[in-house]
């Protein structure tokens, strides 16, 4: 499994079936046209862009039975993705989008969304309508806000993000009654960002805030 994950990482183009509902695909309308039913009824995908390939193809909305998906390579998340309602798991890495389109609030089975090293900037405020939302993280990320209303979900368990990113530090984030992990990292080294971290002092005050107002049972990393 690990290999699999290395092998996509580095730009696998071909597919290769590990278990019968797990698949890895290459971003192509001609590919998957020719791909048979018992991979476009595959319930975990990996899908993996280039240059020359980098917006996802129309084809992708015909695996309807997808729960989890991972995006490798992708400049642009059309509205047709969406069309993927099944969707419970989203994973996107290595990307280069830099906005994640408010369609993703039509997934309303969504329950983990994560964003791995990719320019993006913002993250669309209708997040909170998603009610099965448990797991945020976004890491390597140029997020500068994190709508605070998203901290009142009910559903929410885990939210990890770039600290030294923001604009400002989420204080509400301690009024939280649901979450039970926080994961703060230093990420904002990325020169494509152009921002100006947050100092260390000002996020270690905010740390030891959400320590001391939270309950001992959150697990802040």
């Amino acid at each position: 499994m690990r290999l699999f994950g290395i092998r996509m990482i580095i730009g696998l183009l071909l597919f290769t079936t590990l278990h019968a509902q797990e698949v890895a695909i290459r971003n192509s309308s001609t590919y998957i046209q020719s791909l048979p039913d018992s991979i476009l009824n595959s319930t975990m995908l990996y899908v993996s862009g280039s240059n020359s390939d980098s917006v996802l193809v129309p084809e992708i909305r015909y695996f309807t039975k997808a729960k989890r998906i991972t995006l490798i390579g992708i400049k642009h998340i059309p509205d047709y993705f969406f069309k993927l309602k099944e969707l419970e798991e989203i994973t996107i890495l290595h990307s280069l989008i830099d906005s994640i389109p408010d369609g993703i609030s039509h997934l309303k089975r969504l329950k983990k969304i994560e964003i791995l090293h990719c320019p993006v900037k913002k993250i669309p405020s209708d997040l909170q309508e998603l009610d099965s939302l448990e797991s945020l993280i976004l890491l390597k990320t140029c997020v500068r806000n994190i709508p605070p209303k998203i901290f009142q979900k009910s559903s929410l368990k885990t939210i990890g993000f770039c600290v030294d990113c923001l604009e400002e530090l989420p204080y509400a984030l301690a009024d939280s009654k649901s979450i039970q992990s926080i994961e703060m990292f230093s990420c904002c080294s990325n020169p494509r960002c152009g921002i100006k971290p947050i100092d260390t002092i000002s996020i270690r005050k905010f740390r030891n805030f959400l320590k001391e107002k939270m309950s001992p049972e959150v697990l802040i990393y």
